[in-house]
């Protein structure tokens, strides 16, 4: 299923389910010099484990074992490196 940011969402109020359950927003932005320091910044927080900037706050993943690197993102070659500021 996708669904655009602009558009209303919501979730089930309770999880019925026997496995975990996730929603991913992911966004497709145009080049922009706003969007560019904004990727920065979000290459900044996802090193630190930290929440993007557009959801600030909390410990995020930073102190989870194993959590995603950017050798992780590599693996999804050249694109990925350069959706996420590291090309």
């Amino acid at each position: 299923m996708a669904w655009h940011c602009d558009t209303i969402h919501a979730v089930d109020n309770v999880h019925n389910g026997t496995v975990d359950a996730s929603v991913f927003y992911i966004p497709v932005v145009p080049k922009s010099r706003l969007n560019d320091e904004y990727i920065e910044t979000q290459k900044q927080h996802f090193l630190k484990g930290i929440p993007a900037p557009d959801f600030p706050g909390g410990a995020g993943e930073s102190n989870h074992v194993g959590r995603a690197t950017k050798g992780d993102i590599a693996r999804y070659g050249d694109n990925a490196l350069t959706a996420m500021g590291f090309a």
